[in-house]
């Protein structure tokens, strides 16, 4: 998942690529200069290397991540593992491509350097792509609010089950909690929401991997799968692809970097996949094999094992990722209003739109998002329509040309990049269309 802060244009010099990186730096802070120790116990700085993995994986992981368990199920362990090993490795090389970019142009912002590499017409494709991936992850945000709110609350013996219960708590949640905090211009307080979402997912991984054994004693294994091709193995691939998507921050990220060099962002790059990785193939490996067939479209909404008779761990992962989406709405709701006031409605940086205006893209955002979330609660395709076709162009499309540009590809090499991955981009496309036509 990204993290929407890439929307917005970095005023910082450094991140606009306007001065040199390594100007007015104490040699003595940086983090080369520290012992092994502190480099790797002491506290995150902004600009070093751990702080910058992080960065980048808090950005990558979010709700995503839940569905993974789904696709052992469709495709079978084997393929499973082959579809998120496929993710991670295209992922790892978009995060190189964009960032040899970086390092030939000197811009550090996403949408800027499509526009200074490739041009205005993928330029304005990139933000209009990343204004319609915050505007899809909003919705898929309210989506779950309404499964897991009615879920805690049915815990403790509050029924608010069937649709128009879950109808009343997404608008209830909308009305009290997102539009009056959506409201404010800024919301840099709350960009915690970063943790509390890490922690959230880490909470439930662990809870999934350590009530394995309750369900491994009662399951009948004759339904276990070892690989199934089928129609479902595109949209599992797009749901691979949105669970390990980050690639609008990592311009900023390598902007920010203390002595940054391809040396240094390709190990950060490195890093932060792999610290993914790991726990995404354990997640989705242990996930199906505690539920088989039963297996959710979000393992965090699986029934609890026979023989514990009160799952309160998994109830308070629920509230956990509950409370964490109703405030990432609002978080989502700054950057994304900035970008469409700026590339919509044609507002400069500088310019401070006046309130009506604020008022009714914010309105209109949360309006059309809540709507779509109560008609259409089919979250696994939505994440398809994300990883498919609009993470296909920010993961996949762009970061293609923008290596050709790079590198200065020509004859063979250039269009076997590019075909390969327009190859990959039309394939996940295809994957969303038939996920939205209930084909697979």
């Amino acid at each position: 998942m990204y993290d929407v802060v890439g929307i917005n244009e970095p005023a910082d010099p450094i991140l606009s690529g306007q001065r040199n990186i390594n100007d007015s730096i104490d040699e003595s802070s940086l983090p080369d200069n520290r012992g092994w120790f502190q480099r790797t116990f002491g506290q995150l700085q902004k600009g070093a290397l751990r702080g910058a993995i992080f960065s980048l994986v808090s950005t990558a992981i979010g709700a995503g991540c839940l569905t993974l368990p789904l696709v052992f199920k469709n495709e079978g362990i084997i393929m499973g593992i082959f579809l998120i090993s496929l993710a991670i490795a295209l992922c790892y090389y978009s995060l190189i491509s964009i960032a040899l970019a970086g390092e030939k142009h000197k811009v550090f912002s996403y949408t800027s350097l499509t526009h200074k590499a490739l041009g205005r017409v993928w330029g304005t494709i990139v933000e209009n792509a990343m204004i319609l991936y915050v505007f899809g992850t909003i919705i898929g945000y309210q989506i779950m609010v309404g499964f897991f709110v009615p879920s805690v609350l049915k815990s403790v013996n509050l029924e608010v089950s069937g649709d128009t219960n879950r109808y009343i708590v997404i608008v209830i949640c909308n009305v009290l909690l997102m539009t009056p905090l959506s409201m404010f211009r800024e919301l840099t307080s709350l960009r915690f929401i970063s943790l509390l979402s890490a922690f959230s997912l880490v909470f439930v991984s662990l809870l999934v991997m350590a009530e394995f054994p309750f369900f491994a004693v009662e399951n009948s294994w004759s339904s276990f799968d070892t690989i199934s091709i089928n129609l479902k193995v595109i949209s599992s691939f797009n749901l691979c692809l949105f669970s390990s998507t980050c690639h609008t921050n990592i311009p900023q990220i390598q902007g920010e970097l203390y002595n940054t060099s391809m040396r240094r962002i390709s190990k950060v790059s490195l890093r932060a996949m792999l610290a993914i990785y790991f726990p995404y193939l354990a997640l989705g490996l242990f996930g199906y094999l505690s539920t088989l067939d039963d297996t959710p479209s979000l393992i965090i909404m699986r029934k609890k094992p026979s023989n514990i008779d009160n799952d309160f761990m998994m109830v308070i992962g629920r509230a956990l990722m509950a409370i964490t989406l109703i405030i990432a709405v609002p978080v989502n709701i700054p950057p994304s209003r900035n970008a469409i006031m700026k590339c919509w409605l044609r507002y400069k940086d500088d310019e401070k739109p006046p309130l009506y205006v604020h008022v009714i893209v914010t309105e209109g955002l949360l309006l059309s998002t809540l709507g779509i979330a109560l008609v259409y609660p089919q979250i696994l395709v939505l994440f398809s329509i994300l990883g498919g076709f609009l993470g296909g162009i920010l993961v996949l499309l762009i970061p293609a040309l923008l290596r050709v540009d790079a590198c200065e590809y020509t004859g063979w090499k250039k269009y076997l990049l590019i075909g390969a991955f327009g190859s990959l981009f039309v394939t996940g496309t295809t994957g969303a269309i038939l996920s939205v036509l209930g084909y697979d």
